[in-house]
């Protein structure tokens, strides 16, 4: 399958039953000043993903974002706190989409990869705990869930995602303190990523990884869940 653009926010190609969603990021900012490279949760980009979504649910999943990691520094930088600041009366329903988004790919029908390269920061931190493989860049990035920081309140969702997907050697200095920034060869001891690769290796391993280890019948990855 060719690629195809949501939005000009997300990619999607499809092969051999592996489908490859890709942040896009391209250069420029969003009405509201929001850097697009930052791959913030707001209405233009939980539109291309939920559409991107109803395309491949009978396909193994893997997301990712674009280009190396000088182009992509970041796979996504959590909720888009300028948008939320501009448009307030929109908060409530748009964390609520953002929830709702985050459940779909914790119970989507078909295995799924998170191919990062770069921060997963914030709720973007979350999504990236939603998936059931989690493979990060060991030369750059970080994962870390300010929240605390903000005087922001998870909500009971968050809560249990973070409580259940969280090593719980990492509950205290993620969900209580914030205190430190994990690398991806950190979080690779602790057991919160299965691999830490070089950047430029991250979406390889995501295909290799599926093709290889589990063979290419999606069916064998759901027995292994």
């Amino acid at each position: 399958m060719a690629s195809t653009s949501f939005f000009d926010e997300v990619s999607l190609s499809i092969r051999e039953g592996v489908a490859v969603l890709t942040l896009l990021g391209e250069s420029g900012t969003l009405p509201w000043g929001t850097s697009r490279q930052e791959h913030r949760f707001n209405p233009v980009m939980l539109r291309a993903m939920t559409v991107a979504l109803d395309a491949v649910e009978g396909d193994v999943l893997v997301v990712t974002n674009k280009g190396s990691l000088a182009s992509s520094k970041f796979w996504s930088n959590g909720m888009d706190l300028n948008y939320l600041d501009k448009h307030p009366d929109e908060a409530a329903n748009l964390l609520k989409q953002t929830d709702r988004l985050i459940a779909r790919i914790c119970c989507f029908p078909r295995p799924t990869v998170a191919a990062i390269r770069g921060h997963w920061c914030a709720t973007g931190g979350m999504m990236g705990l939603a998936f059931d493989f989690r493979l990060m860049s060991r030369d750059a990035g970080f994962f870390f869930i300010p929240a605390v920081d903000l005087g922001l309140v998870f909500s009971p969702f968050q809560t249990q995602l973070m409580k259940a997907k969280l090593p719980r050697s990492m509950h205290r200095d993620v969900l209580l303190f914030n205190s430190r920034r994990w690398t991806g060869l950190e979080l690779l001891a602790a057991g919160l990523v299965d691999e830490a690769v070089v950047g430029y290796e991250v979406l390889r391993l995501a295909r290799t990884t599926l093709n290889q280890e589990y063979g290419k019948d999606p069916a064998v990855l759901v027995q292994r869940r």
